[in-house]
């Protein structure tokens, strides 16, 4: 969690949001989520990086946001349990 960190030591607003008390949405995750909040839901869980590929990860109550490594890209998706 150092990049939270440090916005705070820089005397800038940290880069994050709240979606519940147990979690947050940061860095590009955070500016995804500010656009389209209605799209994306609420965070489930905080980002978490795939350690195979360096990819990140961040379940939400509308499904995954994944940024990928490999070519800098962000996509969300559903989850296979939600009904259509």
């Amino acid at each position: 969690m150092p990049l939270a960190i440090a916005p705070a030591l820089l005397g800038a607003a940290p880069a994050y949001t709240q979606g519940t008390a147990s979690c947050l949405f940061m860095l590009g995750f955070k500016d995804l989520h500010d656009q389209i909040p209605a799209v994306l839901g609420d965070c489930l869980d905080n980002e978490a990086h795939n350690p195979a590929n360096g990819d990140a990860l961040q379940h939400t109550t509308k499904g995954l946001l994944v940024w990928r490594k490999a070519d800098n890209n962000d996509a969300a998706g559903e989850p296979p349990w939600r009904p259509r």
